[in-house]
């Protein structure tokens, strides 16, 4: 007579032998459901990304239907060598832009500028303050809220996922291969709460957002 002596793990006495027909029986039995056990955990993932995923589109139609939105941005700029670190309020214009008043540093609070697909500029007294670019040229640091206002209604959304706070999002700003990426920590209701702004896999500007308002 053949005799079988596989073991079962976990169980309350440490191991018990599949010598019967009845747990031969229970034995293959288990085997079988592992497969469905695990096509269900891989439905159950799916399913969240799409729900995930949802509603990151049904943020960026509202946000692209709105009329007006307000918010503070409170910037750090990366050069490397030194930080700088300022806020902004920042509401939106009738000309897809952002107009913007600065907070902080006193230096410079209470100048104003705005922000468009075309860059982004500061101004004293009708004179252009320059602030050094980064990306290779490609923006500066005033441009970060207009970045991700206009990433959020159409960049290229990489990756959706759900964390203790709200939403993680991962987002190109376009589809060109020297596109920036964003990781966007959002709210319940993926309103936007942080931003990180990466060039080539480095952090180059971050955003804090609070006072986020739309109508």
């Amino acid at each position: 007579m053949r005799r079988n002596h596989r073991a079962i793990r976990y169980d309350p006495k440490r191991y018990v032998r599949c010598t019967s027909a009845t747990t031969e029986i229970g034995c293959d039995s288990i085997r079988r459901l592992i497969p469905i056990f695990l096509i269900l955990g891989l439905l159950c993932g799916c399913t969240n990304q799409n729900s995930e995923m949802s509603k990151a589109i049904s943020m960026r139609e509202e946000l692209n239907s709105a009329k007006k939105y307000s918010f503070d941005a409170k910037i750090v700029a990366d050069y490397g060598e030194f930080i700088y670190t300022f806020d902004l309020n920042c509401q939106s214009n009738e000309n897809s832009g952002i107009d913007f008043t600065v907070i902080s540093p006193d230096s410079i609070s209470g100048l104003k500028g705005n922000i468009s697909s075309s860059g982004g500029k500061l101004t004293f007294h009708d004179e252009i303050l320059s602030f050094p670019v980064l990306a290779e040229g490609q923006i500066t640091p005033v441009s970060a809220p207009w970045i991700l206002i206009h990433t959020l209604k159409s960049g290229y959304i990489q990756a959706c996922g759900k964390d203790q706070n709200g939403y993680i999002l991962s987002i190109d700003d376009s589809y060109q291969d020297n596109a920036l990426r964003l990781d966007i920590h959002t709210d319940e209701n993926m309103y936007p709460l942080q931003a990180d702004i990466l060039w080539q896999g480095k952090r180059i500007l971050a955003l804090s957002i609070s006072n986020y308002q739309i109508s």
